[in-house]
């Protein structure tokens, strides 16, 4: 997809939004997943 095409898919997509609590609630859930399968893999490494 072309920079402009996105730029203004984003763009018509601006109504469509959901509230900043709602992303920022979904941030907190993808780091706190990442930083749980990162803690896995560390675990895993220092059982070898």
């Amino acid at each position: 997809m072309s920079r402009a095409v996105l730029k203004l898919t984003l763009l018509a997509d601006l109504d469509n939004l959901p509230d900043p609590d709602v992303w920022a609630n979904d941030i907190i859930e993808n780091m706190e997943a990442g930083l749980e399968s990162f803690r896995a893999i560390m675990a895993a490494l220092t059982k070898e």
